[in-house]
């Protein structure tokens, strides 16, 4: 989060301190409806998840209802809520009758306390989170908390189908507590991952395993990846999933009719949140249904129809209002089949071993069952992405986009709480045909556990000085500055890329690209037409689209282009970002030259590597390519063509490069050179001097790399390692007339 520690530290409370007051009564009366036997520790472990499922359920509830977003209205669906909560529990004589069953282990109090270290870690190593999804979120964010919806009129009709309940209590959050959105989407993206993993700690206590259980989460990878990558919603609907579970998990021999309505409520409001938490709670009821059949547990026939009339009502529901937007679409697989390698990875074969040896072991109870047969459904949801590139129906593509990285969040909790089971065998499911394990097994886990959260924290701690993995789309400095002294109204144009989406934006400027995220529709060809009309120097297209100003990020090559055209000039810069300015007569005095080394310049220590951006690029320059220079010691050289007219004259060079902090670059050409102490992220150094030959030599040097860590590119698939050494990307030289 933007700050300092002392700001964030505050922050966080606030926006804890919010979410609490205002769910924790509603969050105990409905934790008393599902589970009146549950005892204390797994009630109190439950409340945080409870809470948070509750607000983001009357958050989208409001949006939908009113066709708005309103803080007041939000506001007053939680008074309610409270109210209702409040009678509910002064009618109920056996609330505090049931005290905690002993002492709490100590091994669990640690867990808890790492939990909300790890969680919220993030929120003070970085002021921007990592990945890209988050941008789409806070889009949506600043848009509900500025205009009340997701439609843009300005500068063309543009606007979003996507479940509001996260970014609804985001934006929220944003205004309660006066932050940006950005840093609103991350509180609540961390705060949804604390809430999750103490309730599916206080899911697994009704088995005496919340302890081993949260040591279990520790084993894999899927959710920490998941939310670090900015998968928010996604993370937030499985606590939907959380709260179904405690319904099917429960000591009553038989559903009820209650029972199956709160079960497709909670399958509706999860839907709100994200879809992929009302699948994965849906399988789940098709499978405790599937292990009650096996077991020969169902004794009233009717309610089994009725589970399965839910589950056909769902698909229905969702064909009719969503998968008929993606006819003639194929199928589509971002990151490949998540039921192989991809499972394998995030969960890793410890998780992964344990957790089907666990389900084997207590096939014979009707909860190990539930849990067996649902890692089985969900694996088998997942064979959807071998059909990769294929039109089939519809509604398999719909699932395709909603569940393209599953392996991340599906299997990780039913796996956690399989092997919490194993690792508390002796005090939780008990029967006769289940043996002790080893006495070594459990301490063993705790080792690994342990060993796993250093590696992963100090992996964190050393990932916050690389800024250039990361997308930084602020507006800041003297840039912003200019920007607002614009007129209202201003369009500019911006690449249709992560980092040309500005969010904080000042207000009554229009920019003409945004970001995808759901379902998107736009009337009109604004950002095509003016894209074309850049690329030809069609000036007189410009001017009648009303675009006459440009922002240019150093992680794009919209620069590079501009750079070379007669009819842009730069007017300001901060930090390697641009605000360009249309000149219409400029009589051939505005001269730019692009040089980047090339693969044939890349000699050892040199390394040629994938630029890891190049994927996310819709604008692209054909003297640059999807390779970079890479550099961790010594230097690289190359030589470059100068043009004649400015042959004998004054030019600016300005190198772009990207590198984490510390690390030493020194530019030289020409006898001069300049030197410079990275800070971290997309940078720039720049040089003036003076063309005396027909070509100039360029020469980068690198000092103070070569330091190992773990490179999240790697594990994403835009780099092509994990294990990484720190070192200097070079992008390319800018020449460019000082007159």
């Amino acid at each position: 989060m933007i700050g300092g520690a002392a700001e964030v530290l505050v922050n966080i409370l606030l926006g804890f301190t919010f979410i609490s007051v205002f769910s924790f009564i509603p969050a105990l009366s409905i934790s008393r409806i599902l589970d009146k036997k549950c005892d204390w520790t797994g009630r109190i472990l439950l409340l945080p998840a409870i809470g948070t499922f509750l607000l983001l359920i009357l958050s989208g509830t409001s949006v939908i209802l009113s066709g708005t977003f309103s803080a007041p209205l939000l506001f007053c669906l939680v008074l309610i809520c409270n109210f209702f909560a409040i009678r509910y529990l002064l009618r109920d004589d056996s609330l505090l009758q049931k005290p905690l069953n002993g002492p709490v282990e100590p091994i669990l109090k640690i867990g808890i306390v790492l939990v909300i270290f790890c969680s919220l870690l993030p929120l003070f190593l970085f002021e921007i989170p990592n990945g890209v999804d988050w941008i789409g979120f806070t889009t949506l964010s600043e848009l509900y908390a500025v205009n009340g919806s997701t439609e843009l009129i300005k500068p063309s009709s543009v606007s979003w189908t996507y479940p509001p309940a996260f970014p609804a209590l985001a934006a929220w959050l944003q205004v309660l507590l006066d932050i940006p959105a950005s840093d609103a989407v991350h509180l609540l993206g961390r705060l949804s991952l604390m809430s999750l993993l103490l309730g599916i700690a206080g899911l697994a206590q009704r088995w005496n395993a919340a302890a081993y259980t949260l040591i279990a989460c520790a084993l894999g990878f899927g959710l920490f990846v998941k939310a670090h990558d900015t998968g928010y919603p996604t993370i937030a609907s499985l606590i939907g999933l959380i709260i179904g579970c405690c319904i099917l998990f429960s000591d009553k021999v038989e559903r009820t009719w209650t029972d199956h309505l709160l079960l497709a409520l909670i399958i509706l409001f999860t839907g709100v949140i994200h879809p992929s938490g009302a699948i994965y709670l849906a399988t789940l009821m098709l499978a405790d249904v599937a292990a009650r059949w096996r077991l020969n547990r169902i004794e009233n026939s009717r309610l089994f129809i009725a589970t399965i009339l839910i589950l056909f009502l769902a698909t229905l529901v969702t064909m009719i209002f969503f998968s008929s937007r993606m006819s003639g679409m194929e199928v589509h697989a971002e990151y490949g089949w998540q039921g192989g390698s991809a499972l394998l990875l995030y969960n890793g074969p410890i998780l992964l071993g344990l957790g089907v040896w666990s389900a084997w072991r207590i096939r014979h109870t009707l909860h190990g069952a539930s849990l067996g047969i649902w890692l089985i459904l969900l694996w088998l949801i997942s064979t959807l992405h071998l059909l990769a590139g294929i039109e089939v129906l519809s509604i398999l593509t719909l699932f395709s986009y909603v569940l393209y990285s599953m392996a991340l969040h599906a299997f990780h909790i039913p796996l956690a709480l399989l092997v919490g089971i194993l690792l508390s065998s002796e005090k939780s499911i008990n029967t006769k045909q289940i043996q002790r394990i080893p006495n070594w097994l459990a301490k063993t886990c705790v080792s690994i556990c342990i060993i796993f959260l250093i590696i992963g924290q100090s992996a964190l701690i050393i990932l916050a000085s690389h800024d250039e993995v990361r997308v930084d789309n602020r507006l800041e400095g003297e840039l912003r500055e200019y920007l607002e002294t614009l007129p209202q109204g201003s369009i500019i144009y911006s690449e249709q890329a992560h980092w040309g989406f500005y969010i904080d934006a000042p207000e009554g400027l229009h920019f003409t690209s945004y970001p995808v995220i759901g379902l998107m529709e736009e009337d009109g060809d604004l950002q095509d037409r003016a894209t074309t009309a850049i690329r030809s120097d069609d000036i007189d297209t410009l001017l009648e689209l009303g675009i006459e100003y440009a922002v240019t990020s150093p992680m794009g090559l919209l620069a590079p282009t501009l750079l070379e055209s007669d009819f842009w000039q730069v007017i300001t810069r901060e930090n390697g970002m641009r605000l360009w300015g249309m000149v219409e007569n400029t009589n051939g005095s505005n001269i730019g030259i692009l040089s980047a080394p090339k693969e044939s310049d890349c000699r050892e220590p040199c390394q040629w590597r994938p630029e890891i951006w190049n994927e996310h690029r819709w604008w692209n320059h054909s003297e640059i390519s999807s390779h970079r220079a890479f550099l961790s010691e010594g230097s690289i050289s190359w030589s470059s063509l100068i043009s004649t007219e400015l042959k004998q004259s004054i030019v600016e060079l300005e190198l772009f490069f990207d590198a984490p902090t510390g690390i030493t670059v020194e530019f030289s050409t020409a006898g001069n050179s300049k030197s410079m102490t990275s800070k971290g992220g997309w940078q720039s150094v720049q040089l003036t001097v003076q063309v005396l030959n027909e070509s100039m030599m360029f020469t980068v040097s690198v000092e103070d790399g070569g330091q190992s860590w773990l490179n999240p590119s790697g594990l994403s698939g835009r780099g092509d390692r994990l294990f990484d050494e720190t070192g200097v990307r070079v992008h390319w030289v800018e020449i460019t007339s000082t007159t």
